[in-house]
Parts: C-alpha cells; structure tokens; sequence
C-alpha cells in the first residue's frame, strides 16, 4: 500500500525516505513488509503521500503486529496455553541434546 501510494505520488524510496527521516533500506523493508511501520511513520507518510487517513488508519494494526512478534513463547506453546499465559498444568519439554524441562 505505501509503495502504491508513493508510485502514484511520483518519489522513490530514497527521495520518501529523505522526506521522512529514514534510508532507502528501510523505506524498502517497510514496502516488503519485512519491517512493521511505526505509527508515527504511517501518519507522516499518510499526510505527505496524500492518503486520506487511510495509512494512518494502521498505525493501530502495526502495533497489534509488533506486539505479537515480542512474544518469545514457541508456536506450540502459544497454541497450548494461550499467548503469553498460563496453561495450569506441567508440560514436559525434551530437546534432543538437552536436559528435560519441565513448564507449570
């Protein structure tokens, strides 16, 4: 989307990221969605692109995003007990190479 918008707006990576305060890498990063935008980025980018609100609009999303990658449980885990809870019972842990765990 910000690509698309930046297309239309007639700029590049390196003369939107000049504008708004990031390198060319970031600017790309950001376009192929390996990097999660801040909230601040999106609402710049919204007013200088000329987006009507609408990248401003996923600040929120970009946040619930970033949120969810700090969790640092494994997948297993999260879909076991919940994202970042407490499931009320022991869980055995083996790891090949490893000593046995045990979760409560």
């Amino acid at each position: 989307m910000i690509k698309a918008a930046r297309e239309r707006a007639g700029m590049n990576q390196r003369e939107l990221g000049q504008a708004v305060g990031y390198n060319e890498e970031q600017i790309s990063s950001i376009e192929r969605g390996q990097r999660t935008p801040q909230p601040d980025f999106l609402a710049t980018v919204d007013e200088l692109l000329r987006c009507g609100g609408l990248l401003a609009l996923l600040g929120e999303d970009a946040e619930q995003a970033k949120a969810r990658r700090r969790v640092r449980h494994p997948e297993w885990f999260r879909d076991l007990c919940g994202v970042g809870g407490r499931c009320g019972r022991t869980v055995l842990i083996r790891q090949p190479g490893r000593a046995d765990r045990q979760l409560r």
